[in-house]
């Protein structure tokens, strides 16, 4: 049982970035992501030990340091873009308004929620009885959150990802809520492209 669920965890969490980083999936590729994410979801569904309670809310309301820590890491981001890369400040927001808004309303919805749903609640209700200890699971869990980033082929979306993979997964894991770890990785993915940085998660096949 454990072997195939190591090869089931493989398959999805290498073997998908893999393909989605070649030209072996049609475009747009984002198709592919959400065709794994229903996936995902039904197998969550149909499995009766899975707490649906964990797809909204589940009771959270530690909602001051989430923000806190988002108002914290957003201004050394910020201050970040505007010491190493000032020409890129606000640019989408300055000369694509309508791209940048439209952005903000697909970018959680499409990407936001289906990776949440893959890479925190499918990830550690399925496959963290594989892991003797959490924080090794947690680990794994950010290794492959990044590995997937390699679609977008620079090492600053990869990187970045391992890192905030670590947080999403400790909030995913404090809160058991969906919910709750989409709207912290929608804040920061929002605040990213809001900032003139989007390009390092942006890939135009995809």
């Amino acid at each position: 049982m454990k072997l195939a669920r190591w090869i089931e965890m493989a398959g999805i969490f290498v073997g998908v970035p893999l393909l989605l980083s070649g030209d072996f999936v049609p475009r747009p590729k984002i198709l592919a992501l959400l065709a794994v994410c229903t996936a995902c979801l039904v197998l969550l569904l149909s499995d009766k030990t899975f707490d649906r309670s964990r797809l909204g809310l589940n009771g959270f309301r530690n909602w001051r340091t989430l923000f806190l820590r988002f108002a914290i890491i957003g201004c050394c981001l910020a201050l970040y873009v505007v010491l190493a890369e000032p020409g890129n400040v606000l640019a989408i927001l300055r000369h694509k308004p309508a791209l940048w808004a439209l952005i903000m309303i697909t970018y959680p919805v499409l990407s936001v929620v289906p990776q949440e749903i893959i890479y925190r609640t499918f990830f550690f209700h399925r496959y963290s009885s594989l892991f003797a200890h959490e924080r090794v699971s947690v680990l794994t869990n950010a290794l492959l959150f990044a590995f997937a980033h390699i679609i977008f082929r620079n090492w600053v979306a990869v990187i970045v990802s391992f890192i905030a993979s670590l947080l999403w997964a400790m909030t995913y894991l404090g809160s058991r809520s969906l919910l709750v770890v989409s709207i912290e990785h929608a804040l920061y993915g929002n605040f990213a492209f809001t900032l003139g940085i989007g390009y390092y998660f942006y890939a135009p096949d995809f």
